[in-house]
């Protein structure tokens, strides 16, 4: 399945163990009947408040990796960063 979110076209993808998730369009290498993983990819997204500290470490369709400093990790929308 196919989606496009803020301009970005995101893949539903379920890997080897059952887990599901969306991942960029440009994480996978797609043939006529499948598609495969290019890299290894976490959907996780991280909570976070109004004000918090935040590290960001990749960006990628509007949305960037962050750790807290509680060391938490996870995806937060551009869109919600200052």
């Amino acid at each position: 399945m196919l989606y496009n979110w803020d301009g970005h076209l995101w893949l539903w993808a379920i890997n080897e163990q059952g887990k599901a998730g969306w991942i960029p369009d440009t994480l996978a290498s797609r043939t006529a009947d499948s598609c495969f993983a290019k890299k290894d990819y976490s959907a996780m997204e991280l909570t976070c408040v109004t004000g918090q500290m935040l590290e960001s470490f990749d960006i990628t369709h509007g949305w960037a990796w962050c750790r807290s400093e509680d060391g938490k990790e996870g995806w937060v929308p551009l869109k919600n960063l200052s």
